[in-house]
């Protein structure tokens, strides 16, 4: 996914031509993500989530590369997400900032 993408989901316009018709369960996950957004703002920590979705956001690490799922309905968190792409980045591109 590119860096930006997520902006739909998170502030939900009013764009039809997007479609934007949310369901309960996006209104939520939007309500979700700013939540963590605004924890993170605040505190520089975006924490635990907020009463619908209760999932603490873990600290990055190397060794289990924590990634959040956001997804409507379910969100959760992943070990290792995508490992294979990322380590291209990080060794061909020189994304690798560790």
């Amino acid at each position: 996914m590119c860096h930006s993408a997520e902006l739909l989901s998170l502030f939900h316009p009013d764009y039809p031509q997007f479609g934007t018709n949310y369901t309960q369960s996006e209104n939520l996950l939007s309500q979700t993500m700013q939540w963590y957004w605004a924890n993170m703002a605040a505190s520089g920590n975006p924490g635990a989530g907020s009463a619908n979705y209760p999932l603490t956001w873990p600290h990055y690490n190397m060794s289990g590369r924590p990634t959040m799922l956001f997804n409507a309905g379910q969100n959760g968190v992943l070990a290792d997400f995508n490992t294979a792409n990322c380590d291209f980045f990080d060794t061909q591109v020189g994304y690798n900032f560790y």
